[in-house]
């Protein structure tokens, strides 16, 4: 991409999924600098959507059923691909990744997947579950894959890890949809997380314009699916839809800058300083936070540890304030309990802003569950809503609430 010989530089955008909507009409790009490169992996991939009633947590929901060997299954948040593991790691060899994990916890994690699925791997596992965070710059590769709903790059993002070194002559991607996501309103909760990420009409018109042209063809190349991608883009009333989203992301990106929210960091400001927080970026809000460790066979056996997490972790501030009174906000606990369980200051009277900005320094934690011990030396109860670090039979679950079981 080049604008202007006199002024800019010559630049190369690569992308396998470029968002037509986005280079055209935001960075200006025509169709004459558009080049497309054909893949070289000329296998077939059956493609096929299957619906499914999202508060039924079992076999009756693909992203819950146990899948054969060499099975990529990718759900669009962390707690869904946290919950379908749980419900079959006595049953499956499998992994679970995402993002809420410690980072020594992350970085094993990866290393298991990278060598299980890379080319040649070793295949030491069968299935990995997970969510989003799977889709890209990961060169691994699966048979069969089933994937939720979701915008059209995302798609196509997660078919990249289908069959990608092309050793199998077919391969299978079942994308899971609900009856909410193919009518575009916000009535279930997979509908309702588009919607909140500005996605969900855009779902609504890849699902029409995929399933109308599988109809005739279910089984295509990669080649043909990413000729549909451009025919996709080129339907005024589908980009009508895929606008309306992108706008509205456009306007809350606005307000994350004006509003200052970052993400903690820790930096070294000189050779005998303190290790000082970064203020400012643009990662998201959240705070250094501490938890209880819990263990999990399954939803109906589980047992809390009374020990801590050892190491540093961070947590968005709504889900610890309970996105505005949605949920249970810890916060309050922590203020009015923390003296009796943790050794260290009395919190009763500090200000409720002055503990949560504290916990910009990870000395300063916030502390979203306590161990038994602790609560039964004072005679109260676990806050219902509690958030613990999961550890399963076979490798950690991460962060999550016992009460979204």
């Amino acid at each position: 991409m080049q604008q202007n010989e006199e002024t800019l530089p010559s630049t190369i955008l690569v992308s396998a999924t470029p968002n037509y909507y986005f280079v055209k009409e935001f960075l200006g790009i025509t169709d004459d600098d558009i080049k497309s490169i054909d893949s070289f992996n000329d296998k077939t991939y059956n493609i096929e959507f299957v619906d499914y009633d999202e508060t039924l947590e079992d076999e009756n929901n693909p992203l819950y059923q146990k899948q054969a060997t060499n099975t990529f299954v990718i759900s669009n948040t962390a707690i869904t691909a946290q919950k379908s593991f749980i419900t079959n790691q006595e049953k499956e060899n499998s992994l679970l990744t995402h993002s809420k994990f410690t980072p020594a916890d992350r970085e094993y994690i990866f290393e298991k997947v990278f060598d299980s699925f890379k080319e040649n791997g070793t295949h030491k596992f069968d299935i990995i579950r997970s969510g989003p965070i799977i889709q890209a710059a990961l060169n691994i590769s699966c048979e069969n894959m089933i994937s939720e709903m979701d915008i059209a790059e995302n798609i196509l993002q997660r078919l990249g890890r289908l069959n990608r070194f092309g050793e199998n002559e077919i391969a299978t991607l079942k994308i899971a949809i609900t009856d909410s996501i193919k009518t575009g309103k916000q009535t279930g909760k997979a509908a309702k997380f588009l919607g909140r990420r500005f996605g969900l009409q855009s779902s609504k018109v890849w699902y029409e314009f995929l399933s109308d042209k599988l109809e005739s063809n279910a089984d295509i190349t990669i080649n043909e699916l990413y000729q549909w991608y451009q025919e996709f883009y080129e339907n005024e009333a589908y980009v009508k839809m895929i606008a309306q989203d992108f706008i509205a992301l456009l306007k809350d990106g606005v307000r994350v800058i004006e509003g200052n929210i970052f993400e903690p960091k820790r930096i070294k400001l000189s050779k005998n300083s303190q290790i000082k927080l970064k203020k400012h970026s643009l990662r998201g809000n959240s705070r250094f936070v501490n938890m209880a460790v819990c263990d999990i066979k399954n939803r109906q056996d589980t047992k809390i540890r009374n020990e801590y997490l050892d190491t540093e972790i961070t947590m968005g501030v709504n889900e610890i304030t309970g996105y505005g009174g949605i949920g249970t906000n810890l916060l309050n606990f922590m203020k009015s309990r923390h003296h009796n369980l943790i050794d260290g200051p009395n919190l009763t009277r500090m200000p409720y802003n002055t503990i949560l900005n504290n916990a910009r320094d990870p000395e300063k934690q916030i502390y979203v569950s306590y161990a038994p011990q602790g609560l039964e030396a004072i005679n109260y109860p676990a806050e219902a809503e509690a958030i613990y670090y999961l550890q399963g039979i076979n490798q950690a679950i991460g962060i999550m609430a016992l009460s979204k079981l």
